[in-house]
C-alpha cells in the first residue's frame, strides 16, 4: 500500500501572515491536529499541536505572534507512491506525527500516525 490511498481529506492551510490564533482556530474549526503554512502553492511549514503546545509553555500571546516563528520549517515531503511501511518507519525514527504528502511540490495530504496504523491494521 502506497500514500496515495491515505491522502484525500481537507488540508488545511494559511499564508505566511496568520497568527497561531488563526492557527488554533483552523485547527479548531476544522477538526484537526496540525496546519500547513503556504505561500501561495508552496509549502512554508506546518504547525501541529505540538507547536501549539509549546507556545502556550512560552506564554506567547496568540493574537500577536506569526505562525512562522513556531512552525518546523520545509519539513521533509514525501511522494503519495512512497510505500506505507517506509513512511512508518520514518516516522519512529524522527519522533515526528505527521507526513506531509507532495506532488509537483504542491501539498495533497498530511498522513498522520493514526492513519498509518489504521491501514497497517486493516
Amino acid at each position: 500500500m502506497h500514500l496515495e490511498a491515505l491522502v484525500g481529506g481537507v488540508v488545511l492551510l494559511v499564508g505566511p501572515d496568520a497568527t497561531l490564533s488563526d492557527v488554533a482556530n483552523a485547527m479548531v474549526d476544522g477538526s484537526s491536529d496540525c496546519v500547513v503554512v503556504v505561500n501561495g502553492r508552496s509549502m512554508l511549514g506546518i504547525v501541529t499541536e505540538r507547536d501549539i503546545v509549546r507556545a502556550v509553555a512560552d506564554g506567547v500571546e496568540f493574537a500577536g505572534a506569526l505562525a512562522t516563528a513556531y512552525m518546523t520549517p520545509s519539513p521533509d515531503v514525501f511522494s503519495p507512491s512512497t510505500r506505507v511501511d517506509e513512511a512508518a518507519k520514518w516516522l519512529l525514527e524522527t519522533g515526528y506525527r505527521h507526513l506531509p504528502v507532495v506532488t509537483n511540490d504542491e501539498i495533497v495530504g498530511v498522513v498522520t500516525t493514526r492513519d498509518l496504523l489504521f491501514a497497517m491494521a486493516d
